[in-house]
């Protein structure tokens, strides 16, 4: 069965479902926002039970807050030898 017009309102019906159901967080997210805001939207197409059934699933994504950490920069020399010996500490053994 091919996907016709029916598939397609049915994925635009869910999609609008979900913006509806999540208006207040896409509210927050879009205050929130740097002046632009996406929501991505993913739609899959699955055979049915029967050979004439096509199904339908829906997801909706985006990032309510922007969330973004990062490390100082450090620097490895990998020329360099080990400080410390494989087997412990370093120094006398006894």
């Amino acid at each position: 069965m091919a996907i016709g017009q029916k598939a397609i309102d049915l994925a635009v019906e869910q999609f609008k479902g979900l913006l509806e159901e999540e208006r207040i967080n896409l509210d927050k997210a879009y205050l929130k926002s740097d002046g632009a805001f996406s929501v991505s939207v993913k739609v899959e197409f699955s055979m049915g039970d029967t050979v004439d059934d096509i199904g339908v699933k829906t997801d909706a994504g985006f990032t309510l807050e922007k969330i973004k950490k990062s490390s100082p920069r450090a620097y490895v020399n990998e020329r360099q030898g080990a400080l410390f010996r494989a087997n412990g500490l370093g120094g006398n053994d006894g």
